[in-house]
């Protein structure tokens, strides 16, 4: 009796085709829904991944302004100490150049003063006092240009003395005829007022000198005196 109940129940739900498309179709549901939440799963994945990897690219932006921030003050140093060092060199080296100027200027000032009160002294003299005027020629001169006024000397006192001889001179302009570290040669010209027995009235005369000054030691001296 039940057996034969089971089969017909059995043979009922074999015959009932919407009972069986709704199981089907609850099958279906199930893995379209499965499939959904898989997808959903990766969604959610990659939307998770990607935040981390925006986040890594800011925070590698970031360290590199840090370091940035944090180098820019060396750098700025660097820089402004390169700039001082060269500015340092040129400064050295326009000084040293001045310092050159400057030595040469008052080298030159020098000689050339001494070149004049020479030239004053060789042009100034008086028969009556002889021995003044050898002794302000043979002043601040070489050796070898000493030698040669004391060699003149006897002829110069004998012609002055009988000529009466009187005069003085006056520097009118100084002028490097050339120079070197040891050695300056001068044209100075000179008026020379002058007197003697045959020609009472004073005259000037004119004269252009070549006037050589060179090193002695620490200083000047004259080496050689002549006319033009």
């Amino acid at each position: 009796m039940n057996s034969t109940a089971n089969e017909e129940g059995w043979t009922a739900m074999r015959n009932d085709p919407t009972e069986s498309e709704a199981s089907a179709e609850d099958g279906g549901t199930s893995e379209v829904a499965e499939t959904a939440s898989a997808e959903s799963g990766e969604a959610a994945e990659l939307d998770s991944t990607a935040p981390v990897s925006t986040r890594s690219q800011k925070s590698r932006f970031r360290l590199g302004r840090l370091r940035l921030a944090l180098l820019a003050p060396y750098v700025l140093i660097a820089a402004v100490a390169a700039v001082a060092i060269v500015l340092g060199l040129k400064w050295s080296a326009a000084q040293s150049d001045l310092d050159e100027i400057r030595s040469d200027q008052a080298t030159t000032a020098e000689t050339t003063a001494l070149a004049k009160e020479y030239t004053r002294r060789s042009l100034t003299y008086d028969y009556r006092d002889m021995k003044t005027f050898f002794a302000g020629v043979e002043q601040d001169a070489t050796e070898s240009l000493k030698a040669e006024y004391r060699k003149a000397r006897p002829d110069l006192q004998t012609l002055m003395t009988t000529a009466q001889v009187v005069a003085s001179g006056e520097i009118v302009a100084t002028s490097v005829l050339s120079s070197t570290d040891d050695r300056y040669e001068f044209a100075v010209t000179a008026l020379q007022k002058t007197k003697n027995l045959q020609q009472p009235e004073e005259q000037l005369v004119p004269n252009v000198l070549k006037v050589v000054v060179v090193r002695s030691g620490d200083g000047w001296s004259v080496d050689k005196y002549s006319a033009m």
